[in-house]
């Protein structure tokens, strides 16, 4: 899998394919399972999820991770002040909301994950506030009414017209 940035100079361990992951996750989202704490939990804590989900958790960490190392932090020497930080960053780049809920969502899934491994004593992300977003998708799709109009044979007179 190609690296790209400074994955190529420093080879950090989210960007490399590692021969340790199982075959049947898909080459663009392999993870090694070898090197520091920073490289090796968030390969495990990946190993956890599949597909689409294994794929957004790596872009979100991979993100965090390219962050962390442009302010000269690791992954596990992270406090709460930087998750802040991270997020104005998020916010001052134009991310959406949802954008920055599901990072956070990320990470704290991540640090509990580190929690639970006993890597970390406490999360980083246990008491950051999230912001709020729509329980409703803003997507516009068919409503139940679509969905029986269109299930019924042409000119046949609908429920609602009585």
């Amino acid at each position: 899998m190609p690296t790209t940035g400074s994955a190529d100079r420093d080879g950090h361990a989210l960007e490399l394919v590692a021969a340790t992951v199982p075959p049947e996750v898909p080459h663009q989202v392999r993870t090694p399972l070898i090197g520091t704490p920073d490289e090796q939990l968030p390969a495990r804590f990946l190993l956890g999820y599949r597909d689409r989900a294994r794929a957004a958790y790596l872009a979100d960490m991979r993100d965090f991770h390219a962050w962390c190392a442009r302010v000269g932090i690791g992954l596990m020497g992270v406090h709460r002040s930087r998750i802040g930080a991270y997020i104005r960053h998020l916010e001052q780049a134009g991310r959406s909301r949802a954008t920055v809920a599901r990072r956070l969502a990320t990470l704290g899934g991540f640090y509990r994950y580190a929690v639970q491994e006993g890597a970390l004593p406490h999360s980083p992300v246990a008491h950051v506030r999230r912001p709020s977003v729509a329980r409703d998708s803003q997507t516009l799709g068919l409503t139940a009414r679509d969905l029986l109009s269109a299930s019924r044979p042409p000119g046949t007179p609908s429920c609602s017209s009585s």
